[in-house]
């Protein structure tokens, strides 16, 4: 499923999220097949409704880890993530358990997948 196009962006689990979201640049920048649809939800920055492109594509980690099957991402123009929804490595240093893990650091505006909890093996070593 997907394209055989490739392309490199920063995803974001949303663990309360049931639907995968994309931001409208990248799925043109790797020219996915998608169709015309439409959807309304809330999320904590508000209500989002809007026309969207619905699209099916695989992804992996930049490990290169196995692929994951997205097979229902709608398209936004911007994704409805900023500064404060991005850990860094000060709030991990907060956990004991967590504190062998190097995150690098992601603007807001790198980010272009949102991914929900059921597909979070993508996002994984």
């Amino acid at each position: 499923m997907g394209s055989p196009n490739k392309g490199t962006t920063w995803a974001m689990l949303d663990s309360g999220s049931d639907t995968c979201l994309s931001e409208r640049n990248l799925e043109e920048r790797i020219d996915l097949s998608r169709k015309p649809t439409g959807f309304s939800f809330s999320t904590v920055m508000g209500k989002i409704g809007a026309r969207s492109m619905e699209l099916s594509t695989d992804v992996r980690n930049r490990d290169g880890g196995d692929l994951v099957e997205l097979p229902w991402v709608w398209t936004v123009e911007k994704l409805p993530v900023n500064h404060e929804n991005i850990s860094n490595s000060r709030d991990v240093n907060k956990w004991p358990h967590l504190r062998d893990i190097n995150l690098r650091t992601v603007g807001a505006e790198d980010i272009q997948l949102l991914n929900q909890q059921r597909c979070a093996r993508g996002l994984l070593g």
